[in-house]
């Protein structure tokens, strides 16, 4: 088994501080000459850009763009050259920042090597930039740029003294201006000076930085592993005591995160109903052997008399053993239904048949428990009508919710069935309804479950076997039709669920089958 979840986290968050660390390092060391450029570059450009629209919006030796000069060498460190190219003698404004004095190379130009610039830079749309870092082994193939370079190294060899020799910036932009019809050229200097000594400092500075970084990361990351995994944990060892079949738990986890706390919820919710689960399976267990050792007692016992008494192999007798026989294979069937639905191994063979004759149909199989038992099935038709649905799985939930009705209902042993139109006939509902005790409100959500039966008292010497409404439900849920129950304690109940009408006839179809099992009133095809 790999390691645990909290070492894990733990794992992740020392990685994450490394993988910070390295990027730091990157950063301030092996690419901080590259970012110092690029910072540089990018502000001498858009310095050149603010000034040519200054000057073309608000002409040369204005106060504005003297103002933005001065502002933007200060600000950026920079040298800045304004020049007009047909006068360069007499007119031209200069601003240098006191940090870049004496290192600056556009001021010492001759008005002939501003002219060679400018020329470059119309050659050029407009523009120039140079790059020059004054080193004797530096190589170009452009001709200008060395000669610039020749002339630029023995300016800055007359003025940096004692100084490191930085690398030079330099920006020539061409301008007109509609005013006085005057080309400018706008020629910024920026310096970038070597980093070495400031490397230097910045690596010892790191060291110190990750040495206490690695161990703060070290004792965040073990509190944090553990906050974040104790739940976790507590949570998964109960799971065990779950699976092993152990009910009586609580997931809950105080001062949780919230997708912590909805994870116990679900836990203690599936605890709740696995212990329900558990106790229908053990009351399934203990309904099938007493329904199994009731009809197989008796088949053993009056086959025993069949066979030991003479004069006992009577029809009589022979036809308790049919009963108890068709008993089992009842109970059989409808183990292998449930079965087959909760697999998902019964597909629907769906066609149009004609529903009101159906439910007819399967009141006529209550026949003789009506006639010796004295129930009453009322059926209440509106119309005859049609439906599209697999016909066999559809008289299953009709003779089951029947059955269910009988065995639960009154005194007055009294079932009646409706079928009401709705939605203008688009729709049928069929209701079946019975007179008894009813069902408890908080019993309802489990009526539908396999292996459940209800507490109240029924009238027939049978009880079911708990799986008649579980498989109307799955039934049901295959056809994607609407049904439920209403019931009200001591009032009965009534299961009901609808499909979509095919087509229908209005004509009287009320159906009434008495105590001896006829049918009065039922309407003609």
């Amino acid at each position: 088994m790999r390691g645990g979840i909290k070492w894990r986290i733990f794992a992740y968050f020392m990685l994450f501080s490394l993988i910070m660390l390295v990027l730091l390092w990157l950063v301030q060391t092996v690419f901080l000459d590259t970012i110092y450029k690029k910072v540089k570059t990018n502000a001498i450009h858009r310095v050149s850009a603010e000034l040519c629209q200054s000057l073309q919006t608000n002409g040369f030796g204005s106060d504005d763009l003297g103002g933005l000069m001065f502002s933007a060498a200060r600000n950026n460190y920079l040298c800045v050259l304004v020049a007009k190219l047909d006068s360069y003698d007499g007119l031209n404004l200069r601003a240098q920042s006191v940090d870049v004095a004496g290192m600056c190379i556009i001021h010492e130009l001759t008005a002939d090597e501003v002219m060679i610039l400018a020329l470059a830079a119309e050659h050029n749309e407009g523009n120039v930039f140079y790059e020059l870092d004054f080193s004797p082994e530096q190589k170009s193939d452009n001709e200008l740029a060395l000669l610039l370079g020749n002339r630029f190294r023995s300016i800055i060899g007359a003025l940096k003294h004692n100084y490191d020799t930085p690398t030079m910036l330099v920006s020539v932009q061409l301008v007109d201006t509609p005013e006085d019809g005057g080309r400018y050229a706008v020629m910024i200097n920026g310096n970038i000076a070597p980093l070495d000594s400031t490397v230097s400092t910045l690596r010892l500075q790191l060291i110190l930085l990750t040495g206490v970084m690695m161990l703060l990361g070290f004792f965040m990351a073990l509190v944090l592993a553990g906050h974040i995994s104790r739940p976790i944990i507590h949570i998964n060892k109960l799971s065990r005591r779950l699976a092993q079949g152990d009910f009586e738990l609580d997931f809950s986890v105080p001062h949780a995160d919230k997708e912590i706390k909805q994870l116990a919820d679900s836990l203690n919710y599936a605890a709740v109903e696995l212990a329900k689960t558990e106790q229908l399976q053990k009351d399934l267990i203990a309904n099938i052997s007493h329904d199994l050792r009731t009809p197989l007692t008796l088949i053993t016992a009056y086959s025993e008399a069949m066979r030991d008494l003479p004069g006992e192999n009577t029809p009589e007798n022979v036809q308790v053993i049919i009963d108890e026989t068709e008993r089992l294979s009842v109970l059989v069937s409808d183990l292998l239904d449930m079965s087959k639905l909760q697999a998902g191994a019964i597909k629907l063979e769906l066609h149009e048949f004609e529903l009101t004759e159906l439910i007819q149909s399967i009141i006529v199989r209550f026949n003789k428990l009506m006639a010796t038992e004295g129930y009453t099935i009322d059926f209440q038709p509106t119309a005859r009508l049609w439906v599209e649905a697999d016909e066999i799985k559809l008289t299953q939930v009709i003779y089951n919710l029947i059955n269910n009705a009988v065995t639960y209902t009154g005194t007055d042993k009294l079932v009646t069935i409706r079928q009401l139109l709705l939605h203008h006939g688009s729709r049928v509902r069929i209701e079946v309804i019975d007179t008894g005790e009813g069902i408890a409100p908080e019993q309802i959500k489990d009526i539908w479950r396999r292996y459940y039966k209800g507490s109240a008292n029924h009238q027939r010497t049978h009880a079911g076997n708990g799986l008649g409404l579980a498989i109307v439900k799955n039934i049901l849920d295959l056809h994607g039709g609407a049904y439920g129950v209403e019931s009200t304690e001591g009032l009965g109940s009534c299961f009901w669920f609808e499909l979509e009408v095919k087509r229908l006839e209005r004509k009287n179809v009320s159906a009434h089958m008495d105590a001896k099992g006829n049918s009065k009133n039922i309407g003609q095809k």
